[in-house]
């Protein structure tokens, strides 16, 4: 099958009981490789790439069926707007953080803004239009301080946007937290549910417009 260029298609299916979608933004197709960019959809994840593809043979892609531009572009408005809302909720509550952590507290960590700071400070220098207009920061859930650091994570940048439910280690997040800021549980709650909310509505979309 040939792909042309400016072209948009998109892919459903269900693996274990669990829905997944991708839909791919074709820019430029040539004869062995692409260049396009790809969001892809599972219940409290949202993930996006872009990307260069050489050595393959573009009519043997399992592209799927073609999709609406105006699809294509409403989803990516709606990943960037759940972004955007996490980010406020989090930057409206957020107070200082001091002290020791316990189970039960919640914060926000602006990573990259904190990343920025420290290049900054160590090299004198502004790399903040280099790191463009993209979120990056995470919302952690402590539910264990010993004997290791365990929490729940809503976890947000260009690439991946995910909530992960299950506790998981957050060891590598310590030297983060002493720069992060106390959030009220309501807050992190709210912003697990909204991506949720929003990833599960756009499965549902495609699925009942180009899969029903």
């Amino acid at each position: 099958m040939k792909i042309d260029n400016n072209s948009y298609y998109i892919r459903y299916w269900l693996y274990k009981g669990k829905e997944y979608a991708d839909v791919t933004h074709y820019i430029k197709v040539w004869w062995n490789g692409e260049r396009d960019d790809c969001f892809d959809f599972s219940r409290g994840h949202m993930g996006f790439e872009d990307a260069s593809w050489t050595g393959i043979d573009s009519d043997e892609i399992d592209v799927g069926k073609t999709v609406r531009k105006q699809d294509f572009s409403k989803w990516k408005r709606r990943v960037t707007m759940c972004q955007k809302k996490i980010e406020q909720m989090a930057k409206q509550s957020a107070i200082t953080f001091e002290g020791e952590l316990t189970v039960g507290d919640c914060l926000y960590i602006p990573s990259k803004d904190i990343y920025i700071a420290e290049w900054m400070e160590e090299f004198n220098e502004d790399i903040s239009k280099e790191e463009g207009p993209y979120p990056c920061f995470d919302l952690i859930h402590i539910t264990s301080t010993n004997p290791e650091l365990q929490g729940t994570v809503v976890y947000i940048d260009r690439y991946c946007n995910e909530f992960f439910s299950e506790p998981r280690s957050l060891e590598n997040f310590r030297e983060l937290i002493e720069k992060s800021f106390y959030i009220p549980q309501e807050v992190f709650d709210n912003a697990a549910n909204l991506l949720i909310k929003v990833s599960s509505e756009i499965l549902e979309e495609i699925k009942k417009e180009y899969y029903t």
